[in-house]
């Protein structure tokens, strides 16, 4: 196969259009300039995201995500019941 003759910048372009989009939306073109800052704003990013993710939930791992009557989504006890 024959390799791509890129430039550094098209390689850091090609770099950059190729990651996932939630890097694109923390990571803006203007913020690096080579490969190695584009790598470790992806770093910071991935500590930010595991963080974020540490802290939305309870201290014992508990999200809040407990849905009530067994996971029954018909009435989770917020809304009134109604005759037949």
């Amino acid at each position: 196969m024959r390799q791509a003759r890129y430039s550094p910048a098209q390689e850091l372009n090609r770099a950059y259009e190729n990651a996932a989009p939630q890097y694109r939306l923390f990571v803006r073109h203007h913020d690096f300039a080579t490969r190695t800052q584009l790598t470790q704003m992806a770093a910071e990013f991935e500590y930010e995201y595991e963080n974020l993710n540490r802290t939305s939930h309870g201290p014992d791992g508990d999200d809040g995500d407990d849905i009530p009557n067994g996971g029954d989504r018909s009435n989770d006890g917020t809304r009134p019941v109604l005759p037949n």
